[in-house]
């Protein structure tokens, strides 16, 4: 049961054939209000109303419909348990009710719920309970529970006649469970552009900074000069043009470099290494610079495409098969997947190879929801591969051909046919069969031009005459507000850093960025003082991760990944497995990763982030060894204190000088010690 449409009830629906509203919560301690209890349960079980039944406890229903939030007693909640119990032990056949309690506008309030799944109709005591007799049945009719009459029996055996055969619906699926509404999206763009940039300007200043040492037309080298592409000088103009950045009048002066190419062998360049080095970081900018582009074009395009996840559903109790399912939705409403955004040259290879189509196109595995088996074997298109040729070496696939594979691999995601008529689009599908019970997820996303309100559907099977049609609309904006999220401000500084990481700036910086949520509020801070982040061996960090199991957290929020720790494996275990199985966001403000609206694409980001992390405090102890050796081998000194006689100098780092104090005071020494000796001497 989701919070905010139980709180939409409390708010605005009456008592109905669907609704009942409480005072107060049923007393356990009174028979007569257990007898109560079950007639309320067995009547809405009973009602010929569709959809779900709730009995709202802690609301005082007036006659003209205003109500009073009362709330319930807190001392006479019982455990779901004990509701499910009494109604197990006393109504037959079995009826499943979901109890809840929810917080809203400083009460309690117990809901009942009913689900559609109880319709083995009719229902009706076991025994006799209390003055209630055996076989005694009530039916909810508006907003009473009256006896069943024999039409509403007939009406019962009709509905029993017709569940001989499967009961297939149309269903959204909201945060990877199963909804009766859908929900609409927007792809997102995973690149971090403004970090792009950076890398491109900081390129741009590097080659501006390197100072050419030309070599001589003289000197014998190997193979043709080299000279930079005019594609390469055109994109690197270009952009610098449109960025305002500056270009040296000899930027793409490299010198004078040969190169020489051996077939199925590296190329090899002949110059000085500032001229090599140069060329080099020409290239890359260039290819850089293509490569940011075609993505920031191809993401841009793919971020104005909206999407929903669907699934079917089958609530009868007989197994089907050759389901056929068609909806219908408004023309122009639909995206036209020849309009889907295919990447540029730069780009396409890394598209494919990653399988960056596949994340955004595929129904990410769900709980509960099986993935849908197409009746036919699909012909899935092969990537272009490359050839050796002799004499000439490898030859890469053309654009043309990866672009056609895309087109191709493209429809056999979407197993979809379209149907397009003047006023409307349907789109059709076919599943393999369905259990009862089952729910099967669509082949992949529906993409939408925009936004829509509700989806028609019809749905055909093998074995059920009827055809079963419907519509299910989307999920409803929050128009009230809903108890707070509950943040775990994870904060960790080891021994050896410096103020930049200290626990007032991580601290500050989690305030900072939730000060203006009004969704979240800091359920507790925890502090690791001086702890490593190679292992999960911290005492805060534990308590954290016992909160999360006792579900008291709902998001995490830290500085950078490196705060959680460095090592891969236990990262990538409370990423990928602890995180997931308690439902509990994170946010990692300085890595712009939001648990709350990522799509799983940032979670590959998250993986190189650990990598690095892992590898950071090995690479930085590395880095400080090999610069002490360096410092040794120049006659540096590095130790923390000088011998006795020497003193560090106060004007050069690294160096020591004789000690003129300590220097009298050996001389003394040595001539005391061999005036003795001499004396020593004479005596003898």
């Amino acid at each position: 049961m989701e919070d905010d449409f139980l709180i939409e009830c409390i708010e605005n629906e009456i008592e109905s054939s669907n609704f009942d509203f409480k005072r107060d919560i049923y007393d356990f301690d009174i028979e007569e209000s257990k007898e109560d209890f079950l007639i309320d349960v067995m009547s809405f079980a009973n009602s010929h109303a569709n959809g779900s039944k709730y009995i709202i406890t802690g609301v005082k229903l007036n006659k003209d419909n205003s109500r009073k939030l009362r709330g319930i007693n807190e001392q006479k909640i019982k455990d779901g348990a004990d509701y499910q119990s009494l109604v197990n032990d006393n109504i037959e056949p079995n009826i499943i009710i979901d109890f809840k309690v929810i917080d809203y506008d400083g009460n309690k309030f117990g809901i009942f719920k009913i689900g559609s799944e109880n319709n083995d109709k009719p229902y009706l005591l076991s025994k006799q309970y209390g003055k209630l007799q055996k076989g005694y049945t009530r039916i909810r009719k508006g907003q009473k529970n009256e006896y069943v009459s024999r039409r509403d029996f007939d009406i019962f055996y009709k509905e029993k006649n017709h569940d001989e055969y499967s009961s297939i619906n149309l269903k959204g699926i909201i945060n990877r469970n199963i909804s009766d509404t859908f929900e609409i999206k927007k792809f997102e763009n995973p690149v971090d552009l403004k970090k792009a940039q950076t890398i491109i300007e900081n390129l741009y200043k590097q080659i501006n900074d390197i100072k050419v040492i030309r070599s001589s037309k003289s000197t014998i080298k190997f193979g043709n000069e080299l000279s930079i592409e005019q594609e390469n000088i055109d994109t690197i103009q270009q952009y610098a043009k449109e960025n305002n950045i500056f270009l040296t009048e000899d930027f793409f002066d490299i010198g004078y470099i040969t190169f020489f190419s051996i077939p199925y062998s590296t190329t090899n360049y002949y110059g000085n290494e500032s001229e090599k080095k140069k060329y080099k970081m020409i290239c890359e900018l260039s290819e850089t610079i293509s490569i940011f582009e075609g993505y920031k074009k191809f993401y841009g395009k793919i971020s104005e495409i909206y999407y929903t996840e669907l699934a079917i559903q089958n609530n009868g109790k007989k197994f089907d098969e050759d389901i056929e399912v068609t909806l219908k939705i408004k023309r122009g409403i639909l995206f036209d997947l020849d309009n889907f955004p295919i990447p540029c040259e730069s780009i396409i290879e890394s598209v494919i190879y990653n399988e960056i189509i596949e994340k955004y196109l595929n129904i990410e595995k769900n709980y509960g929801i099986n993935e849908y088996t197409s009746k036919y074997i699909k012909n899935i298109p092969v990537i272009p591969r490359g050839v050796n040729i002799p004499a000439i070496g490898y030859s890469k696939p053309s654009y043309d051909s990866y672009a056609e594979y895309f087109k191709e691999y493209l429809k056999s995601i979407i197993d979809y046919e379209f149907i397009v008529e003047d006023e409307y689009c349907f789109i059709r599908y076919e599943q393999k069969n369905i259990k009862p019970n089952e729910a099967i997820s669509f082949p992949a996303r529906i993409l939408f031009n925009s936004e829509l309100d509700e989806i028609e559907y019809e749905i055909k099977t093998k074995y059920n005459p009827n055809i079963q049609k419907g519509k299910i609309i989307k999920k409803l904006k929050e128009w009230f507000k809903i108890s707070k999220l509950k943040v775990a401000a994870y904060i960790r500084i080891s021994k050896k850093e410096k103020e930049v990481n200290s626990i007032s700036n991580q601290k500050d910086l989690i305030d900072y960025y939730i000060k203006d949520k009004e969704d979240m509020k800091i359920y507790n801070y925890y502090v690791d003082n001086g702890y490593s982040g190679t292992n999960f061996d911290r005492p805060e960090l534990k308590r954290m991760l016992k909160d999360i199991s006792n579900k008291k957290v709902d998001i995490v929020i830290v500085k950078d990944l490196s705060r959680l720790g460095r090592n891969y494996i236990e990262i990538g275990e409370l990423l990928h497995s602890i995180l997931p199985l308690y439902d509990v966001k994170l946010i990692s403000i300085n890595d712009n990763i939001d648990g709350l609206n990522d799509e799983e694409d940032s979670y590959l980001l998250k993986g190189l982030l650990n990598i690095y992390n892992e590898s950071y405090p090995r690479d930085i102890s590395n880095k400080v060894k090999t610069a002490l050796t360096t410092k040794k081998i120049n006659g540096e000194f590095v130790t923390s204190y000088a011998p006795y006689g020497y003193k560090k100098s106060r004007y050069e780092k690294n160096k020591i000088i004789i000690d003129t104090e300590a220097a009298k005071n050996d001389i003394w020494q040595y001539r005391k010690r061999l005036k003795q000796e001499r004396n020593s001497r004479y005596s003898k």
